[in-house]
């Protein structure tokens, strides 16, 4: 070349080869999307400040999209105009990575529903989470799931009129009081089955309670049940087992004590009953049933 190494430099430009200093860099796929929204002024009401939320919040499902992603959490942290400026943060979850950013915004509406800010908002941030959609293969005779975005949607508007303790899934309590349970958030299950653990099929009794607890009349013979009043007949007991005798919290107003039997009718389609007696009432109850 007649321009000697300056001229194979230029070329090297010209083609996009040169190796230079300055190497772009690109985030990762699954990197958190951000926006921030500066205020000229105050808002104190919501429906301007949702306005403004739902231009952040679709860029933001725009980008997931534009990574083949949608969102799975979205925090958002408002400043207040107070003396000392402070955060007020909120974020939403929904069960599935969503991608309708309308749905997203009804969630957040919900829950500045139910936790107002204490003051004027000046500035808010949305940071969000994407994640991978939920692929599901429908079938052509199967009938259609219901959309999880509503469902969310009604959970949350729930919780707005009911409180957050009392809207979730219950979950059993480890102790020996009768029907101890509490109220827990509900999360998919995304625990995936084994294929190679042996599949085992077992019978299992389903026992369904009877609430509120039915009052009956027990005829008994020696120290069991021999005999039942239900629904105005007289039926045998064929079978028993039990007592199984429980009792505690005598510290608390809860405390309880009751014995518990089960007992099996002598009849032509054989039914299993779970009954229990409580010695303070001097009164026998039926409390469930088997399938």
């Amino acid at each position: 070349m007649r321009l000697g190494q300056s001229g194979h430099r230029l070329h090297l430009l010209a083609r996009g080869a040169y190796n230079h200093l300055l190497v772009p860099v690109e985030d990762p796929v699954d990197a958190a999307l951000s926006e921030h929204i500066e205020l000229e002024h105050p808002v104190e009401l919501l429906e301007p400040l949702l306005f403004l939320m739902s231009r952040a919040l679709e860029k933001l499902t725009q980008l997931a999209h534009e990574r083949a992603l949608a969102i799975a959490s979205v925090e958002t942290r408002l400043v207040l105009a107070d003396e000392q400026h402070s955060e007020h943060r909120g974020t939403v979850r929904p069960a599935l990575p969503e991608r309708d950013h309308r749905t997203l915004l009804k969630l957040i509406q919900l829950d500045l529903e139910l936790h107002p800010p204490s003051a004027g908002v000046t500035a808010f941030t949305m940071h969000a989470q994407p994640a991978r959609p939920r692929k599901v293969q429908q079938g052509l005779f199967a009938p259609q799931s219901p959309e999880a975005g509503r469902l969310e949607i009604l959970l949350a508007r729930l919780r707005k009129l009911v409180g957050e303790e009392r809207v979730g899934s219950a979950e059993l309590l480890d102790s020996h009081a009768p029907d101890a349970f509490r109220i827990t958030a509900l999360f998919p299950d995304t625990a995936q089955a084994n294929p190679e653990a042996p599949s085992h099929r077992l019978q299992i009794s389903a026992l369904r309670m009877v609430r509120p607890p039915r009052a009956v009349h027990i005829v008994m013979s020696g120290p069991s049940p021999a005999m039942l009043m239900l629904d105005g007949k007289k039926l045998a007991v064929e079978t028993y087992s039990g007592p199984w005798r429980t009792s505690g919290a005598w510290w608390s107003n809860m405390d309880w004590c009751r014995e518990e039997w089960d007992v099996v009718l002598k009849e032509v389609q054989q039914r299993c009953l779970r009954l229990a007696y409580d010695p303070g009432a001097n009164c026998w109850y039926l409390i469930g049933t088997y399938d």
